[in-house]
């Protein structure tokens, strides 16, 4: 969300059934209602007409900004605690924990204040938030408490050993506060509830608790742990729990102290585990440091003031006091008893900062009253730049009316002038301006159509240009169509000289079969195998041979066309017998003819196609002369598919014929 809009915009939480997709509740929640970086943990309620307790939704709501805040008088910005998980696995888990941290300025109080919790009691105020209209007074944060303000994280798993890898970020009055000697870090440790209600949370497991002294923040600006600190070991207190090796759990921390206002990096579970180690037996038993700011103690606080050994087993924990009296818990009728400022002194006088303290009501109003004249002062700057730009316009208007003016009335003395005269005037420059008006109007009409003619023109140029390609396109292909018809009429004239030595070859068969037959009559008792018989027998084999290559290379010239030639392995024999000649001459002789009756239906079916081509082909060259336009790749289609289903249809036809021919035979 845009930072200028967060003042005016809502954040809406919709609750909607995973089936249906029915809408059960809409929450819209004001922006500006809401503190930077703080957790609101709410109870949403929204009324019904049928159900009178409502319907409520449980919700923590962080309104996080593009930078942190910087609070007045402290040189960083935030404390970020990165809580990684248990570090050994427990003995009896018992479902998923929730974490909830927080910065307590007097430990002692807040765990009395927690032994005094009703059983029942959340572990954190909720604040039950009525819509549709909610309040500002709703949304607001209390300026001082002891309880903190507590940050719940998502619940941690396995339950053999929870693991969280969340980050804690205190800032504001949380990270001004946190580096004091009664101050601490509480993480508390409950079982999560069913379905994330947390009304119905049980007792806590256990809490963990880090003094927050001037020590850990000398340590954590010094140069070696700018990136942080890290703390190994710190114990589950008031806990049931126990690991498997019987002992009492602890968990891993990671403490970064935040200087920018747009940090780069926050802490990881890869980057914690390479922080240098913080040991809290060793902190815990130096103590806190005395700041040169300090005031000394006087020589009766001396006398009485009494150093107190840690116990050998403990960690950091800060000093204990007698009593303490919460302001917070007395009703508004009383007042504290009269020792209640001894009482929160404590039992071992310690040299303390003395530091003026900055009333934050004044500070907030101060604030808000700064907030409120920047921004009148920005709505005036505007306002202010609308008024000099309506200005400027009013200038350029004014003195190009003065400039028609004084062009209208420099050859008039308007000293001379009558009232009427001016007026007249006046009316005739307004005729003028009209006129002018009409005019100008006139040319933008004729400006629109002279544009709208030349979109026309140019889409009259682009037609041509379309037109001007598909003609050449057909151009190309009629000249392939005038190739091929070239060389059909090649393979016309090719058939003709066939059908020619064909009909030469016929008639020289007649003529040897007459002579065999009249020489037979003439020699009846000269044997069939011998003497004349065999030479003539050869010579006409001979001749037939010859022919029949002579046949074959003329067959062979043409190269379009080419008829099926079949090759037979023919050789001379020694011998003919009459019978035997006979019967050669007459099987060649029907296979002459089988041949010429192939040759006569491939003729007559070539003919045919080459009829319908010419006609296509003369059908397009009229369409083309009459103004016909059809698209380029269509024609060749048409053709190829024509093409292969008349090629498919003669090698039908021819195959069909010789098979009848073969059958006759």
């Amino acid at each position: 969300m845009d930072s200028s809009n967060a003042g005016k915009d809502d954040v809406t939480l919709t609750v909607a059934d995973k089936d249906t997709k029915e809408v059960l509740a809409k929450y819209n929640i004001p922006v500006k209602y809401l503190h930077p970086f703080h957790h609101y943990h709410c109870a949403l309620l929204l009324p019904r007409k049928k159900d009178p307790t409502g319907t409520k939704l449980y919700a923590t709501i962080v309104r996080k900004r593009s930078l942190i805040p910087r609070y007045g008088g402290v040189n960083y910005t935030g404390l970020e605690v990165f809580l990684k998980g248990i570090n050994e696995p427990l003995a009896q888990p018992d479902g998923d924990v929730v974490a909830i941290a927080r910065i307590v300025n007097n430990l002692e109080a807040y765990k009395e204040e927690v032994r005094n919790r009703p059983i029942n009691a959340p572990p954190f105020p909720l604040s039950v938030i009525t819509f549709p209209d909610p309040t500002m007074e709703d949304f607001d944060v209390p300026r001082v408490t002891n309880h903190g303000y507590p940050q719940v994280s998502p619940p941690g798993g396995p339950p053999e050993q929870p693991k969280w890898e969340t980050s804690y970020l205190f800032q504001g009055r949380d990270g001004a506060t946190a580096f004091s000697d009664d101050a601490a870090l509480v993480i508390e440790y409950y079982k999560s509830g069913s379905g994330g209600d947390l009304e119905s949370v049980t007792k806590p497991l256990g809490f963990s608790v880090l003094p927050l002294t001037n020590r850990v923040y000398r340590k954590l600006v010094a140069d070696s742990s700018r990136s942080g600190l890290r703390i190994e070991n710190l114990p589950i207190q008031d806990t049931l729990l126990r690991t498997t090796s019987g002992g009492i759990p602890t968990v891993q921390l990671g403490l970064q102290l935040i200087n920018s206002e747009r940090p780069d990096v926050f802490l990881t579970a890869s980057t914690t585990n390479g922080l240098p180690l913080l040991d809290p037996e060793l902190v815990g038993q130096l103590g806190t440091i005395k700041e040169p700011w300090t005031r000394p103690p006087s020589k009766m606080e001396q006398k009485i003031s009494v150093v107190e050994p840690h116990p050998e087993n403990s960690f950091i924990a800060p000093d204990r006091k007698t009593s303490c009296i919460d302001l917070s818990l007395l009703p508004n009728d009383k007042l504290p008893p009269h020792e209640a400022v001894a009482e929160i002194l404590p039992e071992r006088q310690h040299a303390r900062p003395i530091i003026e303290e900055v009333q934050d009501l004044e500070t907030d109003n101060y604030g808000s009253a700064l907030q409120k004249m920047a921004d009148d002062i920005l709505s005036l700057r505007r306002h202010v730049s609308n008024l000099e730009a309506e200005n400027s316009s009013l200038r350029r208007n004014l003195a190009m009316h003065e400039d028609v003016g004084r062009a209208l009335f420099q050859d008039t003395d308007l000293d001379v002038m009558t009232k009427a005269e001016i007026v007249d005037r006046i009316l005739a420059l307004k005729q003028k301006l009209a006129a002018g008006a009409q005019e100008m109007a006139r040319m933008k009409d004729r400006v629109q159509r002279l544009q709208n003619e030349l979109i026309r023109k140019n889409d009259r140029e682009k037609d041509l240009v379309m037109l001007k390609r598909a003609h050449q396109q057909q151009q190309v292909l009629l000249r392939k169509y005038q190739a091929k018809v070239a060389r059909m009429q090649a393979l016309e004239d090719a058939v003709r000289q066939q059908e020619k030595v064909i009909e030469r070859m016929e008639r020289m068969l007649k003529e040897k079969v007459k002579d065999r037959f009249q020489d037979a009559d003439q020699f009846p008792d000269i044997p069939r195998g011998a003497g004349l018989g065999d030479s003539w027998s050869k010579d006409l084999y001979t001749t037939l041979l010859m022919e029949n290559m002579r046949l074959r290379d003329e067959l062979g010239k043409s190269s379009s066309y080419r008829s099926p030639i079949i090759l037979q392995q023919q050789a001379l024999p020694d011998t003919f017998s009459a019978n035997t000649e006979k019967l050669s001459l007459i099987s060649k002789l029907e296979k002459a003819e089988a041949r010429i009756h192939a040759l006569e239906c491939q003729l007559e079916e070539s003919a045919r196609r080459w009829g319908r081509e010419k006609q296509g082909y003369s059908t397009r060259l009229l369409e083309q002369e009459l103004g016909f336009v059809h698209s380029p790749s269509s024609p060749v289609l048409q053709d190829f598919l024509l093409d292969e289903k008349e090629e498919k249809g003669d090698k039908d036809v021819k195959n069909s014929k010789i098979y009848m021919a073969g059958k006759n035979k």
